[in-house]
């Protein structure tokens, strides 16, 4: 394409992505086709260096920012670097890519990040034959990649209670309870008897908190709702009592 024809469709991607944070669907489906535009720019931009029309130290956010008067979206820039690093040099071929979800793509990009770009890395032929098979697994398999070239750096005690108090603040505690249980169920040892017993001294404090009134409503809702026996108050309070009695060994 001529330099006007790829300004134009610069412009258009950039107006394109702006619209797109009206909707995170449409934003993941815009990142990948804006990424091949970024990455053919920055082509551009690096002949016009070369070819010594353009000062040597133009960065690639300053020259998309001249061209469409905005800035460059992050999400994309991924995906162009996925694109370079894959599609350029001929690892997978465009349809392979258009075919991939946006997730895939912006995990390869970074694992090209991770590892400099260097092509030769074992773990760009990892990544690329995720891209090509397109599994149900290839989003885990190529977070899993991603892993071994960038590990994540532990997490603080004061990041993680920010963190979880953001989750909270975002409606998802009843999620962030579910997926403290389902991690459970993968700890052995003394992993899991901690987290065992600590999920039931948590479930007391809220015991406590509530009443026993209301606590005993609720299990009877559920149980009727769900077409299954109902508890007697005897049967809640000895189940409750019996709780107790193990947080209280473990604490001892």
């Amino acid at each position: 394409m001529t330099p006007e024809e790829l300004d134009t469709l610069c412009v258009k991607a950039a107006l394109t992505v702006q619209e797109a944070k009206q909707s995170a669907d449409f934003s993941r489906a815009s990142n990948p086709a804006t990424g091949k535009l970024i990455c053919v720019l920055e082509e551009r931009l690096n002949k016009a260096k070369s070819d010594k029309t353009i000062a040597s130290n133009t960065s690639l956010a300053k020259y998309w920012e001249g061209i469409t008067k905005s800035k460059r979206p992050n999400h994309a820039m991924t995906c162009a670097v996925c694109f370079g690093t894959f599609v350029r040099t001929e690892q997978i071929d465009e349809k392979t890519y258009d075919l991939c979800s946006a997730n895939m793509i912006e995990l390869a990009g970074a694992i090209s990040n991770a590892v400099n770009g260097e092509i030769a890395h074992a773990a760009i032929a990892k990544a690329a034959a995720q891209l090509k098979e397109r599994g149900k697994d290839a989003p885990k398999n190529l977070r899993a990649i991603l892993k071994e070239v960038k590990p994540a750096k532990p997490m603080d005690a004061e990041t993680a209670q920010e963190r979880l108090q953001q989750i909270f603040d975002d409606g998802h505690l009843n999620l962030a309870i579910a997926g403290c249980a389902a991690e459970m169920c993968y700890q052995t040892g003394d992993d899991a008897r901690d987290s065992y017993f600590a999920l039931i001294a948590a479930g007391i404090l809220v015991d406590k908190h509530f009443g026993e009134t209301q606590v005993e409503t609720w299990i009877t809702e559920r149980a009727k709702a769900q077409g299954n026996k109902v508890a007697t108050a005897e049967e809640v309070a000895q189940g409750r009592a019996q709780a107790e009695q193990a947080a209280e060994l473990q604490a001892a």
